[in-house]
């Protein structure tokens, strides 16, 4: 992972890193985030707030690569939900051009997970309550 991070701090990327290890609970984890990414001081502190605020991420230079390094000493579930939200994020970000890249490394050799950044198909503003989608 160094020599990929090298390469994209040398191609004028922004590099933001987090050590799993140091994420005793969701709260450290937060916390690190709402820093790292200077989130706004009325950051939520959970899942729905960080794909709200990485939503709402300024992305300068060529882009910006968030790395996590020992993924695999969270919760698997947790990993999974910090990925996924991720995934969704450079999605996003991709439509107005700009590049959000996700790195993960873990130290299990046999560590798997889910399938990450699924896209939910969704219903438009105008029609999100079924009253709206229903004929009278």
């Amino acid at each position: 992972m160094d020599d990929d991070l090298k390469w994209f701090e040398s191609e004028n990327y922004v590099t933001i890193n987090f050590d799993c290890r140091t994420w005793n609970d969701e709260t450290v984890m937060h916390s690190l985030f709402k820093d790292k990414f200077a989130f706004p001081d009325h950051y939520g502190e959970n899942f729905n707030a960080l794909r709200d605020s990485l939503s709402d991420l300024s992305i300068i230079k060529t882009g910006l690569v968030v790395s996590f390094r020992h993924m695999d000493s969270i919760k698997k579930q947790t990993a999974h939900a910090v990925l996924d939200i991720f995934a969704d994020a450079s999605r996003r970000h991709m439509l107005f051009g700009n590049r959000l890249i996700t790195l993960a490394q873990v130290d299990d050799p046999y560590f798997e997970i889910e399938p990450v950044g699924q896209t939910k198909v969704i219903w438009n503003g105008q029609e999100w309550f079924n009253s709206r989608r229903i004929e009278e």
